[in-house]
């Protein structure tokens, strides 16, 4: 599988993995898959766990776009917010102990890699983008309206 990247449109498809928030009844949820040109790139993002129609293991399609998608109600997760910020970091960290996954981590890249990340706000609900691939950046405008759907690869 590949991930898209173009102007204003993020769609990253692959093995949908879950874990407890700090919050109760809040998941938080990871996908992971690779750019079209070949760099690592992961998208997380927190929900109520009553409104996701997904379980640990599934494969899925995680879409961010200025568009507004078609969905099937009960079966696809939709929301609209607005992209509310894009920065460009130095990963710091190696993997430690035994966490599931680290929020805005990318644990395929090196210890000194460039990170570029791409955050948007669905009312309360975040989400996220990190990857080794500049061409994120110019995907969406801060404060550009945005959707966001999760459905079944």
């Amino acid at each position: 599988m590949t991930a898209e990247i173009s102007a204003g449109k993020l769609e990253v498809t692959g093995k949908l993995e879950i874990k407890a928030s700090r919050i109760p009844t809040i998941i938080i949820a990871r996908v992971k898959d690779k750019t079209p040109s070949g760099h690592p790139i992961a998208v997380y993002f927190d929900v109520k766990d009553e409104l996701f129609p997904f379980k640990e293991g599934d494969e899925v399609k995680v879409t961010l776009t200025k568009d507004r998608p078609s969905f099937k109600e009960g079966e696809d997760l939709v929301m609209w917010g607005y992209v509310v910020f894009k920065k460009s970091t130095i990963k710091q960290n190696e993997p430690v102990g035994e966490e599931k996954f680290v929020e805005g981590d990318l644990e395929e890249a090196e210890k000194g890699s460039r990170l570029f990340k791409l955050i948007a706000s669905f009312w309360g609900f975040m989400f996220e983008a990190v990857t080794t691939d500049e061409d994120i950046l110019t995907a969406f405008p801060v404060m550009e309206k945005v959707y966001f759907k999760v459905t079944r690869a």
